[in-house]
């Protein structure tokens, strides 16, 4: 079951699935880019949607850097100060890095969902 993961494991395998999957966001990334440029004029871009392109890739980026600075803090720079250890300092909400992480998934979620609305 689910539960039986402890926090502290749960957080180091979706850490690591997500620098994966950070990969293959990099190459559809550029490949975005690459497919609305490509021999196209300056004035035939369509700008907004590369502005969204360039937003999400800046958004994705930060929070894979959250979420590693996040993972360095719980097991190596507070692993034996935080009471409770990297399990409660994961599961400690007040932490900024905690905060962070979530807005800047609020923000992606966000910022897709009004280009789908808008666009379809």
């Amino acid at each position: 079951m689910a539960s039986d993961i402890p926090l502290d494991a749960g957080t180091l395998m979706s850490t690591v699935l997500e620098g994966i999957l950070y990969g293959f966001s990099i190459l559809l990334f550029v490949g975005t880019i690459w497919s609305l440029t490509y021999k196209q004029h300056k004035k035939d871009i369509n700008r907004p949607i590369v502005m969204v392109v360039i937003l999400l890739w800046m958004l994705s980026t930060a929070h894979i850097i959250v979420n590693i600075i996040r993972v360095e803090y719980a097991f190596v720079k507070y692993r034996s100060t935080h009471p409770g250890g990297p399990a409660a300092f994961l599961a400690d909400v007040t932490q900024q890095t905690y905060i962070l992480k979530h807005a800047l998934y609020v923000l992606q979620t966000l910022l897709a969902d009004g280009v789908v609305i808008t666009c379809f």
